[in-house]
């Protein structure tokens, strides 16, 4: 079953999405400085938050599926600039490393309207905090404990965000409905209506 069209809204919050993640990502290289290779780490979160910036203008209801390619592509991006700026600024023991898991559920609060966005960016998370543990070694079990946690926090983003989307669609469907009683009795008030 292929989904129905979004409307310009559902993009138009999109944009603004990755206006405020850009804006969110940009802000904190100040504390990038504080560390060792800090202005290598800063330039790698400016390059970031460029990225998202730049796929702003590929976003349209004109254009679904660039718009949820470059959508996708800046999931994809931030996993993997988030785990360059992490493993560049104290690495899996830092307090940003905490940080990766959250990022599929601000963006299943970000944009609701697309759930997939957020299962893209919880897979990418996983794949590269994965290999980020890997790289430093830590046990396997503490692996597979950091795994079990990111994917719980995807699975919460996703379930949340189909569930906020099939929310949305059953309101549209109430109301049409209602529009549809209503034009029947309009028209059933007119003189000379056959019911």
């Amino acid at each position: 079953m292929e989904a129905p069209a979004r409307s310009e809204t559902c993009f138009d919050h999109a944009r603004r999405g990755l206006v405020i993640s850009a804006v969110a990502v940009a802000v904190q290289f100040p504390a990038d400085l504080t560390y060792d290779g800090g202005v290598r780490t800063a330039a790698v979160r400016l390059a970031w938050s460029g990225l998202l910036l730049a796929l702003i203008p590929l976003v349209s209801a004109r254009r679904p599926r660039l718009s949820l390619a470059a959508m996708h592509l800046a999931a994809v991006a931030t996993a993997a600039a988030a785990t360059v700026v992490i493993a560049r600024s104290g690495g899996t023991a830092s307090p940003r490393f905490t940080f990766l898991v959250a990022l599929p559920l601000l963006v299943a609060v970000l944009l609701p309207d697309f759930p997939w966005v957020a299962l893209t960016l919880g897979l990418a998370v996983v794949a590269c905090g994965s290999t980020a543990v890997v790289l430093e070694p830590r046990p396997l079990a503490w692996l597979l404990e950091w795994i079990l946690l990111a994917s719980i926090s995807t699975g919460f983003a996703v379930a949340g965000a189909l569930a906020h989307r099939r929310s949305v669609r059953a309101e549209v469907r109430a109301e049409r409905e209602r529009s549809e009683v209503v034009a029947r009795l309009a028209e059933s008030d007119r003189p000379g209506a056959v019911l």
